[in-house]
């Protein structure tokens, strides 16, 4: 059984013995996830995480944070006391909404992309997702190929300076493919 509460417009899901836990097999299943969890008649920006075990079985999933129509503030020390609470994890998953209906990533999204993916590093847990909704469709960092070209720089940053504006290029023509 998934259990969901709605505290002060915040939904926490966690999973209980009664039923098999929600498995991420993909994005299709990350979106699906995050729909529950983000309306998609909100007005302001929400953030939320999911937190997998080693094979890939939700753990437990909660919107974090709340902000304004074209932001939302992310506190890295409470997402990953946040994460690292759950005794098995192994991944973790985010995603925000864009109220204004705006699909493709902002050079923000990508900075804070890849700030994530250096903060599950220091914590010895992998980013795996990060998912945009809008009210008409998604968008996922790792069908576009991002999550990848940004964990490789990641690897990489002390060496070479990242270029922001490449990953803005290829989700912008990932976009114009998918729709």
């Amino acid at each position: 059984m998934r259990i969901t509460a709605k505290f002060t417009d915040v939904k926490t899901t966690v999973n209980t013995a009664n039923e098999p836990p929600f498995k991420a097999t993909g994005p299709t299943e990350m979106i699906e996830l995050f729909r529950d969890l983000i309306p998609n008649t909100l007005e302001q920006e929400h953030f939320a995480v999911a937190v997998f075990n080693g094979r890939n079985e939700l753990l437990g999933s909660k919107v974090m944070f709340m902000g304004t129509t074209n932001s939302a503030g992310i506190d890295f020390i409470i997402m990953a006391r946040y994460i690292v609470a759950f005794p098995s994890v192994a991944r973790f998953a985010v995603c925000h909404n864009h109220p204004s209906g705006t699909l493709e990533p902002s050079r923000e999204d990508l900075r804070l992309t890849s700030d994530l993916v250096k903060m599950g590093k220091s914590i010895g847990v992998k980013l795996m997702e990060h998912v945009i909704l809008t009210d008409q469709s998604a968008f996922s960092f790792t069908n576009s190929g991002i999550m990848t070209d940004i964990e490789k720089d990641a690897i990489y940053e002390h060496e070479t300076r990242i270029d922001y504006s490449t990953h803005l290029r290829n989700a912008s023509a990932f976009i114009q493919r998918a729709f």
